[in-house]
């Protein structure tokens, strides 16, 4: 414990500090964990962020601006982005291609009778996709009815579908649009891209001929609509985990086009090469496939399907331990990281492993200057759940891009107001704010175009860093700062909006690990974000000890025999049995019941 946090308690705690009155009505549980650590956690009602930051303005509470809001804002904007990129590039570039390569499959079949069952089925492959894309699109007689068929599967079912194109069984409820696919109207990318990931074929003498007939089909403007959606899924999550078209088209040599047959010679000589391929990192129960639009191996998805290899549920914590957290490696029972020693798994790639570099830095050591709150191990714990749900909400922005686990399991300006009037405190952690800045600008790749324009988050990211900055070294708090933190619930929900006036739901859920049994349901474990919590803190500010209220995450970690989406997660909160929180994110109590006015 520090002096300054020692002094404090001495001298009464929480109650000493300007604005304690307004903590009389908290719940006992509350009060005490204020005296104690110098900040508690009220389990919360708001549906955002930004409505509890004007309600602060409206009861005249200072307003403590959380790492947890400043997270949450970059989402937001992330997921506008993303949304915006794939609505006006990728479901292009999607149709392109599907579109032209089933047109030169048709081209194939023979004018009288029926095609052969390579050609059959290839054709097939890139209809279903048409079909997923656009349910309104006109297909030819010929594949129309196999091709719809398959199609009305995999949107409406949850029973496991075996497609002619495919030759394996496929899980129809990862077809489901999950993550921002539902929110921003995107069912169509979503399922025709999850189908050419999903409808994989293996590097064995049954599926590389199938693989290869894929290949061999593919002609220029294919070639180059392809590598788009390649480029665009590399920048978001990094490279994909297994063989796509140009890892096959080096292995494979030279081959006739299709429909031509494959030479045995030619067609032993590739598998020699694909059994040296590198093996994906992340957990597959199929082993190394062709996929034509694979998933990204991702550094948290190795590290889900190395703890579920162990016969474990694995959790955030995992994921945070592996990012070095001590406060993770305490909780698992696992003896803390040498600063010295190698990192045990590579990095990922793309925009996500950015962001899990920020929450690395997050839940790492914090810059000095730190007020006394956050230097107790209670913080810890709380930093601890921020970090959680943050991963929980790039896991929902991602959903599409990264390969899951699956798992088979046997059994200075004017002068400082007063205390009493200051408008509020940002979370010191410049680190991690200016970390979010830089990944803000490199979102800039998904609207080149877009480069020159006004940016409000950056300016927020500024802002955030300026104050932390001014905190940090016990400087007095400029005017003008104070009056943004005044009112900053309008800025917050004007950074939250997407879609013009639209502001989504901000609880979310994301299924991130699916372990498969022989004989029961299978388990998949969600990760998700709810209503937002209170958090009353009691910061050093003008002098003074100064109490204030700030919104931090809820976060749910949990399993399910199906895939939830978020309308269901939320209905599921609204519920009399809402999902569990682990143990390490609850909140200190539940907020003091409302008297009622007869």
């Amino acid at each position: 414990m520090t002096l300054a946090l020692l002094l404090l308690l001495n001298a009464g705690g929480y109650k000493t500090a300007v604005g304690a009155e307004k903590a009389a009505t908290l719940p006992v549980a509350a009060r005490e964990a204020l005296a104690k650590d110098g900040f508690t956690i009220l389990e919360g009602g708001e549906k955002h962020f930004f409505s509890l930051y004007d309600r602060n303005a409206y009861e005249k509470v200072p307003s403590f601006i959380s790492a947890d809001v400043i997270l949450h804002v970059f989402h937001a904007r992330f997921d506008e982005e993303l949304a915006t990129f794939e609505r006006t590039r990728l479901v292009a570039a999607l149709k392109t291609f599907s579109t032209g390569q089933l047109a030169r499959a048709l081209a194939l079949w023979p004018k009288q009778g029926a095609p052969d069952a390579a050609l059959e089925a290839l054709t097939l492959f890139h209809a279903v996709a048409v079909a997923l894309l656009d349910d309104g699109t006109p297909l030819d007689p010929r594949i129309a009815a196999a091709a719809n068929a398959d199609a009305k599967a995999l949107r409406t079912g949850s029973v496991p579908l075996r497609s002619k194109a495919c030759g394996t069984s496929l899980d129809a409820t990862l077809f489901t649009p999950r993550g921002h696919s539902e929110r921003f109207d995107l069912r169509g990318y979503f399922q025709a891209s999850t189908w050419y990931a999903q409808c994989a074929f293996t590097l064995d003498r049954a599926g590389l001929p199938r693989a290869l007939d894929v290949l061999r089909l593919l002609d220029a403007p294919a070639f180059a609509a392809l590598r788009e959606l390649e480029a665009a899924r590399e920048l978001v999550a990094g490279p994909a985990d297994d063989p796509g078209a140009d890892e096959l088209k080096a292995i494979s040599g030279e081959l006739p086009p299709f429909p031509q047959p494959l030479p045995a010679p030619a067609l032993d000589a590739a598998l020699a090469r694909a059994a040296r391929l590198p093996r994906p990192r992340v957990a597959s129960l199929r082993g190394p496939v062709f996929a034509l639009l694979g998933g990204a191996g991702t550094f948290d998805g190795e590290v889900l399907g190395a703890a579920a290899a162990k016969k474990r549920m694995p959790s955030a914590l995992d994921v945070l331990a592996a990012l070095n957290s001590a406060g993770a490696l305490r909780l698992l029972g696992r003896p803390p990281v040498d600063a010295g020693a190698p990192a045990t798994m590579t990095r990922g790639g793309g925009l996500a492993q950015r962001w899990l570099d920020v929450l690395a830095r997050l839940v790492g050591p914090p810059p000095a200057g730190q007020p006394p709150y956050a230097l107790t191990s209670a913080w810890e714990g709380r930093v601890l759940t921020s970090a959680a749900a943050s991963w929980a909400e790039l896991k929902h922005d991602t959903l599409l891009y990264v390969k899951q686990p699956i798992v088979m399991r046997e059994g200075g300006h004017d002068a400082e107001l007063p205390a009493a009037k200051v408008g509020g405190y940002v979370d010191p952690r410049p680190d991690v704010y200016r970390e979010l800045l830089a990944l803000n600008d490199a979102l800039r790749a998904l609207r080149p175009d877009d480069g020159k324009g006004v940016d409000p988050l950056g300016s927020f990211l500024h802002f955030v860093i300026e104050a932390s900055l001014v905190e940090l070294a016990g400087k007095p708090f400029p005017r003008d700062v104070d009056e943004r933190l005044r009112t900053i619930g309008s800025e917050l929900e004007h950074l939250a909006r997407t879609r013009g006036d639209s502001t989504p739901p901000q609880a979310l859920v994301a299924d991130v690990l699916t372990i498969e049994f022989p004989e029961k349901p299978r388990e998949v474990l969600h990760v998700g974000v709810g209503d937002v919590d209170e958090l009353w803190v009691v910061v050093p500010r003008a002098g003074k000890q100064v109490l204030m209220r700030g919104g931090v995450f809820s976060y749910y970690e949990f399993t399910r025999p199906e895939r939830l989406t978020d309308a269901r997660f939320i209905d599921e909160l609204a519920s009399a049995t809402p999902p569990s929180r682990p143990f390490w994110a609850r909140p200190v109590a539940k907020p003091p019941k409302k008297a009622r006015k007869d």
